[in-house]
Order: C-alpha cells, then structure tokens, then sequence
C-alpha cells in the first residue's frame, strides 16, 4: 500500500460529518468510518459484516427500497434520495444518501460507495420556513377579506343612507299633509333605485363566492350620469347648485355583469352627498366651501 493510499484512507476514516462506508456487490457493509458511528451509532466491530438496509425503515425495506438503490447504481452509475434512516438506538434520523457503484479496471463493478448525511436540522428549518411562509400568505389573505369586507360594508352604508334618507323624505311629506304625487313618487324611485343597487351588490357577491362568469353588458354613459345629476340635486337640496356638462360623443361601455350596476360611480356619488351634507351641518356665515 502506497504511502497516498494510506493518508487517503486516513482521511475518509475520520471524516465526522459524512457516513462514508463500502458495500461489496450484494449490500454487505465492507468499512466504517467515524462519521459513520457518529451519525449511525453503530461501532466498526458491530456493522461490518451485515447486510446495509439494516439502517431503513421497516416500511422501506418492505417496499425494497435498499435493492432498489443498488440497482439503480449498477445501472446508471450512481443513486441519490432522502428519506428517512434508523439509528442504533431505533431513533429516525431524515438523511441525504448517495450510493456510488465502484469498479475495477475492467469496468466490472466490485461494490459500492455510500455517502450518508444528517440533514434532519435542514429539514426541520425548511418545513418551519414553509409553515412561516404559508402563515404569511394566509394573514395576507386575511388583510385582503379585511379590505373587501370594509369596502363592502361602506357601499351598503352609502346604499342604505340613500334609502333611509328618501323613506324620511317621504315620511316628513306625508305627515305635512297633502303631498306632491309627482314629488312622493320620486322619493319612491329613488329608494327603490337604492334598494335595487343594493340587491345587485349582493348578486355580485354570490357571483364571486361561486366564482360564476361574468356577462358583460353596453351602458350608454351620458344617459347614466344624467339619471345621477337629477338624484345628486334632489338629495343635495338647494343651497348647493349643480350643472353637468357632458362631452359629445361620448362611447358606450361594458360593464361585468347584468347586475352589476355602476359601483364605481354611485359610490362616488354617494360619497360626495355624503360629504356635501357634512359641509352644509358645519357651514357657519361667511365660511368658504371648498
């Protein structure tokens, strides 16, 4: 034996943090090394001589994973897994196992090369930083129904002040005495128009719950944003006046759904109802509004 081959064999023999050990051609375990007792629990005097799935599972030795292994070595050169591994002690250990096929000058193969490393800490932090990132999705998920769920509550809100505020109209009408039919009749469509939109708001959440296909429909925008002018004057009242100038010209659009409405719109314009009627209860003499 060379002095090389000495220093070599030296080497592999106190490696401590690789299982570096020889099978011959049927599995049996040739050598040992010390990473191998460290990581295995197993003495040299112990193993050597036995057959190596000793260290597998029972539930892999039935499925014949060990002469799986071998065999794909033979055939391809070399056979990489991870898995699970018994120690000495019956404790289970998650290894990372590469068996190499070793030959002779004549490409005859004499046995085999296995590398065994303890990757259980490495498992151990992957699994945490998957659980970690799946916590976060999950809180971002919930940041985002938390959002859908006030944006919701705020177009009910607004769809509901414009019901409740024309049933009180009306209600203060009636109790005057002799009512305007044309003016109670308005009051009318525009809580019915908000009881509507609230209804379709409500259709476009069942729509998304159930993931249902959208039907997009033409709305003409110029007819849209005139029947809103005569409910903004009628709810905003007299002391604040308003004109609407629309383009000619102006193209038609889809919207999503048959229901669907125009959320982005009346929400805007329940939005500056409500801000107008803000401004008129704090308005004092001589103050400018913005």
């Amino acid at each position: 034996m060379s002095v090389s081959h000495e220093e070599y064999q030296l080497l592999v023999e106190n490696v401590v943090d690789y299982a570096i050990f020889m099978l011959n051609r049927e599995g049996i375990i040739t050598n040992w090394n010390m990473g191998a007792e460290r990581i295995k629990g197993y003495t040299a005097s112990e193993i050597v001589g036995p057959h190596f799935s000793k260290f597998y599972t029972e539930e892999d030795r039935l499925a014949g994973v060990p002469e799986r292994g071998l065999e794909h070595a033979k055939l391809n050169g070399k056979w990489e897994a991870q898995g699970w591994r018994v120690r000495k002690d019956g404790t289970r250990f998650w290894a990372s196992v590469v068996i190499n096929a070793v030959r002779d000058r004549s490409s005859n193969i004499i046995g085999f090369a296995k590398i065994t490393r303890d990757i259980t800490e490495w498992r151990d932090a992957q699994e945490a930083l998957e659980k970690a990132q799946e916590q976060l999705v999950q809180a971002q998920k919930m940041e985002g129904i938390g959002q859908l769920t006030g944006g919701i509550a705020h177009d009910f809100n607004n769809l509901l002040t414009v019901i409740l505020g024309n049933l009180d109209t009306l209600s203060k009408a009636v109790k005057d005495g002799a009512p305007d039919a044309a003016k109670l009749t308005r009051l009318i469509e525009s809580a019915q128009r908000g009881a509507q939109r609230a209804a379709s708001l409500t259709q476009r959440l069942l729509a998304f719950s159930r993931r249902a296909p959208l039907d997009p429909r033409v709305i003409e925008l110029g007819r849209l944003v005139t029947g809103m002018s005569d409910h903004l004057r009628r709810s905003l009242g007299e002391q604040i006046a308003m004109e609407t100038v629309l383009s000619g010209g102006i193209m038609a659009c889809e919207r999503g759904s048959k229901s669907a409405g125009n959320s982005a719109s009346q929400s805007c314009n329940q939005r500056a109802r409500c801000n107008a009627r803000r401004r008129q209860a704090d308005d004092r003499d001589g103050e400018y509004l913005p």
